[in-house]
């Protein structure tokens, strides 16, 4: 089924004061679909956001709404593995909603070593970061991870993985102070 991407976006923004996936790049487009839509763009076959508030995703997008958010990053990935697109993937490509430095070609060279066997992440000056990629080989175990809340770097610490330099992979922006001039929330 190639890759499905998965755009982690149902968290509440406590440290930014608003949830991330609904602030706005000075196009207008919310943190959300524009990382969709980065996804689809780069070659990703289908792509799954996670949702904890209302969101505007654009037209293919899947929504996986997650009523368990506040337990924290690992159930919106559970319930993105959980998905049956994923779950038929060879390869899953895993997101956050709030790496805006992140573009079209950097999520390409994540995405060129697909297969159902890479453990690969995008890393920023030898800082680990994302895009990640999965293959359908680690899925079980990656979801395992997520369930106990222990999330992809207990999985990256147990398996050989290869680093993939991204601009942007490690520059979330958690405090109204990192976001890109002209950003502005709901």
């Amino acid at each position: 089924m190639g890759v499905v991407g998965i755009v982690l976006a149902a968290g509440a923004g406590r440290r930014m004061g608003a949830p991330k996936a609904l602030l706005r790049h000075p196009d207008g487009r919310t943190f959300a679909a524009a990382t969709a839509e980065l996804l689809v763009a780069a070659g990703c076959s289908s792509v799954l956001v996670t949702l904890g508030a209302g969101q505007e995703l654009p037209s293919g997008v899947v929504a996986v709404e997650v009523p368990d958010a506040s337990r924290g990053p690992g159930a919106g990935l559970a319930r993105a593995l959980r998905h049956p697109s994923a779950q038929q993937a060879d390869t899953v490509l895993i997101t956050l909603v709030d790496l805006p430095g992140i573009d079209v070609a950097g999520v390409r060279a994540v995405l060129g070593l697909a297969s159902p066997t890479v453990l690969a992440r995008g890393v920023e000056r030898g800082r680990p970061g994302h895009p990640v990629l999965i293959g359908r080989e680690h899925v079980a175990r990656a979801l395992e991870l997520a369930d106990t809340g222990s999330g992809l770097n207990a999985l990256f610490g147990e398996i050989p993985w290869t680093a993939v330099e991204v601009p942007g992979a490690a520059a979330d922006v958690d405090h109204p102070e990192d976001l890109p001039p002209g950003t502005r929330s709901v």
